[in-house]
C-alpha cells in the first residue's frame, strides 16, 4: 500500500463501519416492517429467500454508495480533519432521516421542504401533538446515533493499522455494486408498481429514506398521459352556464344558529358502538351519509365551509380581494351577533386572516368544556347569535380523560407514534382514538342536553382522519376518503330527519343553512349548493397542507372521482378514477367539474 493509500486507511475503516450502521439502520428500523413483516399485513405473499436478499441488498446499496462518494470527496483531507467531517456530515444525514422516517411513520409519505417549513413555523404541542417526552426521546435516539459515529471514528482511529484492506479495489468494486443494486432495485419497484401500491417492492422502496422511490415519476406519468383525460379536458372547458339554483325555503327564521367542527373526524368510526348518543341523533336531525370536506387540513376543511366553496382563493397572508366570510357578512347584516370560540385557529396557516369579518371578538382557549359552555351562554343571550365552535381533543395525539378508556387494548398517553413499525400498533391506536370520540359523544350529549330551544345545529369534522384505511395515521397527507370524508348532521326546527344519502361538500352546508333560516344566499359565485331544493352528487376537496393556495383538486362523485391540478395557467385533469367512462357517466360531477376550472380560473395567481 502506498503512503499516500496509508493515509486513507482511518476514513476508509470509518467509513465502512458507518455503512454497516446505516444499512443496519435501514434494514432492521427503516424499512423492517414492509421488507419482514408486510407479507402477513398489507397481502402479499412471502418472498422466496432469493427476492428478499435481492430487497435487503438493494436497500442498503443507497447507505453503500453514500460512503463512498463521502470518501472520494475528502481523498485530500487530513485524516483526523476527515474523520471529524465525515462524522459531522453522516450524522447530519441520519438527523434528516430520523424525523423523516418519523413522518413517514404516520404520512407514508417523505418530508418535503414545504412540511419543514411547517415544522418551523406551527406550534409543535398543538398541531402535531408532540410533546416533552417525544423531544426527549429523539434527542436520546440522536445521541446513540452520536455514539455510534464517535465509537466508529474512535476505532478507525486507533486500529486503522491492523486492518489490512485494499480500499481502493474495495471502493471501485463497491460503486460498482451499490450502483447496480440500487438501478435494479428501482427498476424491479418500476415492474412491480403495475400490480398495485400495496405490492411489496414498491412499499420497502418507498420507504427507504435513502433512495424514495424513484420510479414513481415515470409511473405516474403514465397514468397522468390516459389519452381519454383529454376528452374530459374538453369537456370540463366547457362555456355551458350552469342553471341557477332555486330560491331556499324559509323553515326557520330568526333561529339562532350553532356551527360546531370537529377535529379529524373519521366517519368510519361513526357507530353506535363508538358513539352511541351522537348515533342516535340521527332519527331527529338531518344526517349526511356521504360527506366529504374542503379539504384535508383544518384551514382548507374550516374556510370551504364558512365560504361556501373549496379554498381555491387561499393564498397563505396574501388576502388581497377576501374580505371574510360572504356568509358570516350576511349574519352580520341580518342582525346576527357573530363569534368564534375554540382552539386557537387565528395563527394556523394564516387562518385568522380570513376570518376578520366576525362581529365579536373570537374566545381561544384549549379547553373544550370550557368553550361548550362560553358558546351556550352567547346562545342564551336575547336577540339573534351566530356561534362558531371548534372541538379540538380528538386531534393527534388522542388524548382523552381516563372515565372514557371504553375500547381496549389502546396505546399509553406516552405512546411513541413515530415508531417505523407504527402498523403493529395499528388497533391499539385505533382504540385510544375511538376512545377520544367516546368522550367527544359525552361532551355532545352536553351540548344537544343544554342549547336553547329553536336553535339549528350543524356538526360536521373540519376534514376526516385517516386510521390506516391506507396505511397511514391523521390527515393532510392525502386526498383519499379517509382523510376527507367526515359526519354531517343538521338538528333544530324546520329541519326534516331524514338522510341525504348522495354525495355532500362543505360547501353546501351554508346555503343550506340559510335556506333553513330564511335567509337570502350572499351574492358571488361558489360551489356550495342549498341541499333542500338541489341534493348533491358530487363534492370538491382540495390538497396541499404547506403551501399558499391549492395545488391539486379531488372532486368526488357516486361512484368515480377525478382529481385536477395547476397545468400552464389553469386547473388540468391529472387523473381519474375507477374509470374515464364510469366519470363521464356522473352528470353532478361532470358539472362540479366544470364549476371548479371556471371560478378556480378567475382567481387571481
Amino acid at each position: 500500500m502506498s503512503p499516500k493509500d496509508d493515509t486513507l486507511r482511518p476514513l476508509a475503516l470509518f467509513l465502512t463501519l458507518a455503512f454497516l450502521w446505516l444499512g443496519a439502520n435501514i434494514v432492521l428500523r427503516w424499512v423492517n416492517w414492509p421488507l419482514f413483516h408486510g407479507h402477513g399485513v398489507y397481502g402479499w405473499p412471502q418472498p422466496p429467500w432469493w427476492e428478499l436478499a435481492f430487497l435487503v441488498a438493494a436497500n442498503i446499496a443507497p447507505a453503500a454508495l453514500l460512503a463512498i462518494l463521502v470518501g472520494a470527496a475528502l481523498r485530500r483531507v487530513a485524516p483526523s480533519r476527515s474523520l471529524v467531517i465525515a462524522w459531522a456530515v453522516l450524522f447530519l444525514l441520519i438527523l434528516v432521516v430520523e424525523l423523516d422516517m418519523s413522518w413517514y411513520a404516520m404520512a407514508k409519505t417523505h418530508i418535503t421542504w414545504r412540511d419543514v417549513h411547517m415544522f418551523l413555523t406551527e406550534p409543535w404541542s398543538e398541531h402535531f401533538g408532540i410533546r416533552p417526552r417525544d423531544v426527549l426521546r429523539f434527542a436520546v435516539l440522536m445521541g446513540g446515533h452520536a455514539a455510534a459515529l464517535g465509537g466508529a471514528a474512535w476505532v478507525a482511529w486507533r486500529w486503522h493499522g491492523r486492518v489490512v484492506v485494499p480500499w481502493g479495489l474495495l471502493a471501485r468494486g463497491g460503486l460498482f455494486l451499490s450502483l447496480a443494486l440500487l438501478a435494479a432495485g428501482q427498476v424491479a419497484a418500476l415492474v412491480n408498481a403495475a400490480e398495485g401500491d400495496r405490492d411489496q417492492w414498491v412499499s420497502v422502496v418507498q420507504a427507504n429514506p435513502l433512495a424514495p422511490g424513484w420510479w414513481h415519476v415515470a409511473a405516474e406519468s403514465g397514468w397522468m398521459r390516459d389519452a381519454n383525460l383529454d376528452e374530459l379536458e374538453a369537456r370540463f372547458g366547457s362555456d355551458t352556464p350552469l342553471p341557477p339554483p332555486p330560491p331556499p325555503l324559509g323553515l326557520a327564521p330568526g333561529a339562532d344558529l350553532l356551527l360546531v367542527t370537529v377535529e379529524g373526524w373519521n366517519f368510519n368510526q361513526f357507530n353506535a358502538r363508538t358513539m352511541p348518543f351522537t348515533w342516535a341523533q340521527k332519527d331527529r336531525c338531518r344526517y349526511g351519509a356521504r360527506h366529504f370536506a374542503t379539504g384535508n387540513a383544518t384551514h382548507y376543511g374550516v374556510l370551504g365551509l364558512l365560504f361556501g366553496s373549496p379554498p381555491h382563493f387561499y393564498r397563505g397572508p396574501e388576502t388581497e380581494g377576501v374580505t371574510g366570510s360572504p356568509f358570516v357578512t350576511a349574519l352580520d347584516g341580518a342582525g346576527y351577533r357573530t363569534r368564534r370560540i375554540g382552539a386557537d385557529l387565528t395563527i394556523h396557516r394564516n387562518l385568522g386572516l380570513y376570518l376578520e369579518n366576525f362581529s365579536e371578538p373570537p374566545l381561544e382557549q384549549p379547553d373544550d368544556d370550557k368553550n361548550l359552555e362560553a358558546a351556550l351562554q352567547a346562545l342564551r343571550r336575547p336577540g339573534k347569535d351566530f356561534v362558531y365552535l371548534h372541538y379540538l381533543k380528538t386531534h393527534f395525539p388522542y388524548r382523552h380523560a381516563p372515565e372514557f378508556t371504553v375500547f381496549t387494548p389502546e396505546v399509553p398517553e406516552s405512546f411513541d407514534y413515530f415508531t417505523p413499525d407504527l402498523d403493529r400498533y395499528r388497533e391499539a391506536v385505533v382504540n385510544r382514538y375511538r376512545n377520544t370520540l367516546r368522550e367527544l359523544d359525552a361532551w355532545l350529549e352536553r351540548l344537544f342536553e343544554s342549547v336553547p330551544a329553536g336553535t339549528v345545529v350543524a356538526i360536521t369534522g373540519d376534514h376526516g382522519e385517516e386510521m390506516f384505511e391506507n396505511g397511514r395515521l391523521g390527515h393532510s397527507s392525502a386526498l383519499n376518503e379517509a382523510q376527507t370524508r367526515t359526519p354531517l348532521l343538521v338538528c333544530g326546527p324546520g329541519v326534516t330527519p331524514g338522510v341525504w344519502e348522495t354525495t355532500t361538500s362543505h360547501a353546501d352546508i351554508f346555503p343550506t343553512l340559510f335556506s333553513a333560516l330564511g335567509l337570502p344566499q350572499p351574492p358571488g359565485e361558489r360551489l356550495g349548493r342549498d341541499l333542500w331544493q338541489r341534493p348533491g352528487g358530487a363534492a370538491v376537496t382540495a390538497f396541499n397542507n404547506h403551501t399558499r393556495q391549492p395545488r391539486r383538486y379531488r372532486v368526488v362523485g357516486e361512484a368515480a372521482w377525478v382529481e385536477l391540478r395547476p397545468k400552464d395557467g389553469r386547473l388540468r385533469p391529472w387523473r381519474a378514477d375507477p374509470s374515464v367512462q364510469a366519470v363521464r357517466e356522473e352528470a353532478p360531477l361532470m358539472e362540479m367539474t366544470a364549476h371548479l376550472v371556471r371560478l378556480a380560473g378567475d382567481q387571481r395567481r
